[in-house]
């Protein structure tokens, strides 16, 4: 049966090697309603614009190749303008990328000059779960569940427990034909059962025919005499070859088609359930969080949860206008399209709260941003304006912020009693008072010795005063030593930054399990 498998692959493998299967992976010139085409699908893309003379695009390929469409526009082309046009885009104000996210609907998009913060962009926006993690124990009911939504099951058996990003481009071009699974660290006594010798490998259920005119649905092992390496052209060519082999001997409609069959009514009925990769993309205006808003910031979403840490209280005047600046910075340019969640919390209220971000509640106004699936968290050293809010937005998304690992994302907080904690925090105006208040006498009614206990008193005056001046002083050295290390806070990551640009960029990204 293996042979009669492998002489079939190898008739079908001449057609699949004639599409430009590189090109998934290239940046490349939009075709006849490519570009179209790219703005209704789900799928995230990224056009690179150029002027005459094109740029070399590697970097680009190498980050992004196969997690997104990658177009590439020369704006001094009779083309380029009906691809403005398609983009809404003017020809002068152009940016060097226009990035749309994935599940982007036309709408959720960034244009940056920025290379790094366009590759950050998309990978935040790709969804969790394309990739499922099975055992050895639920493998067979895996390749049953494939059927029933009409796909074969392409399953990595890796050595790692990180889905790599190979298995995450095969999901994102081919989903609707496949299935892709992972089953990592498999036991040997599995491999040897299931004949595998080498790890990591790709193998995909394929129908064959069995006795009495049964199907039967066996797993068929990656050929790397073939194929060549597990890199991602190739194991496209290979998922496409099985598939197409089994289209055209009526294998794949018999086993769609029985599965369908023995399916209740009602489950072909109900209608598809929408997809939740891309409802954490949904913006909203900036909302306070309370014990009520269980959803503030959940494992789900994409992108930054952007925090502002204020003092809610009414002896704060300011409260009101540093919420507007916070909606100041949801609806700045620069930020429309970025997966952010803009919120703000009572540190009066839920101290213990802010905390949890590490922060202390009194460095009001301050701002965090979080990034759930990460389970980090960055706080901003700058002043609390649209324009510095907007730079570390900006650096935390393109890994020049210096973050921080969280046990835990922020949970609601606990109800409290918002009223009685704002009372406490009232201030008393001072009174003008004279000596007799504090003395609770009046001079005149001293005695004889009142002339000693004046001196005693001028004295001890003296010497408060005196350490009043050492403390003021110390205040002031601590202070000074402080503005010092907030300011090399603030210029390290910019330093960092340079660097790892570089790495970046240098660095060529394997495209292997």
């Amino acid at each position: 049966m293996r042979c009669q498998v492998v002489l079939l692959a190898l008739v079908q493998v001449a057609l699949v090697l004639a599409m430009d299967l590189d090109a998934l992976i290239k940046v490349n010139t939009p075709q006849d309603g490519e570009l179209e085409h790219a703005l209704s699908s789900p799928m995230g893309f990224v056009v690179a614009f150029f002027d005459g003379d094109e740029p070399d695009f590697s970097d680009l390929e190498s980050a992004l190749g196969g997690l997104a469409q990658l177009f590439k526009v020369d704006t001094s082309s009779k083309s380029s303008a009906e691809y403005l046009k398609q983009l809404g885009l003017d020809a002068d104000e152009v940016q060097t990328f226009r990035a749309y996210a994935h599940n982007h609907n036309g709408e959720t998009f960034v244009d940056s000059d920025d290379f790094e913060e366009v590759v950050a962009f998309i990978k935040e926006s790709i969804p969790n779960d394309l990739v499922a993690i099975t055992t050895p124990a639920a493998l067979n009911q895996e390749m049953l569940g494939t059927v029933k939504d009409s796909k074969l099951l392409c399953l990595a058996i890796t050595k790692s427990d990180v889905v790599p990003d190979l298995l995450v481009k095969l999901s994102l071009w081919l989903g609707q034909q496949f299935k892709v699974v992972m089953l990592p660290s498999p036991p040997p006594e599995f491999l040897q059962q299931a004949g595998i010798q080498k790890v990591p490998t790709v193998l995909v259920s394929s129908p064959q025919p069995g006795e009495g005119g049964t199907l039967n649905i066996g797993l068929l092992p990656f050929d790397r005499a073939v194929f060549g390496g597990l890199k991602f052209p190739n194991i496209v060519k290979f998922l496409l070859t099985v598939r197409s082999q089994a289209e055209q001997a009526g294998l794949l409609k018999t086993l769609f088609d029985s599965q369908k069959k023995g399916d209740k009514a009602e489950s072909s009925e109900s209608p598809p359930k929408p997809s939740s990769s891309g409802s954490s993309l949904n913006s909203k205006p900036v909302f306070e969080i309370t014990s009520e808003t269980s959803d503030f910031c959940t494992p789900n979403m994409l992108g930054l949860c952007v925090i502002a840490i204020l003092d809610g209280s009414p002896s704060n005047p300011d409260k009101e206008a540093q919420v507007e600046i916070l909606a100041e910075v949801q609806q700045h340019k620069m930020n429309q399209g970025r997966a952010l969640h803009f919120m703000w919390v009572d540190s009066v209220c839920h101290p213990s709260f802010v905390e949890t971000l590490g922060v202390s509640a009194d460095m009001t106004p301050t701002l965090v941003a979080v990034h759930p699936k990460k389970k980090a968290v960055a706080q901003h050293l700058g002043a609390f304006v649209t324009e510095d809010i907007n730079t570390f937005i900006s650096s935390v998304l393109t890994g020049r912020g210096r973050v921080a690992p969280i046990s835990q994302l922020p949970t609601t907080p606990a109800e409290e009693d918002c009223t009685s904690a704002h009372q406490a925090m009232e201030i008393v105006e001072e009174e003008d008072f004279d000596l007799d208040d504090i003395m609770g006498e009046s001079l005149d009614d001293l005695d004889d010795g009142s002339a000693n206990d004046s001196d005693e008193d001028e004295a001890e005056a003296v010497e408060l005063s005196a350490l009043k001046a050492a403390e003021e002083a110390e205040f002031e050295r601590k202070k000074q030593i402080a503005m010092k290390e907030m300011a090399k806070l603030n210029s390290a990551p910019k330093k960092k930054s340079n660097k790892k640009r570089r790495r970046r960029r240098s660095a060529k990204v394997k495209d292997e399990l």
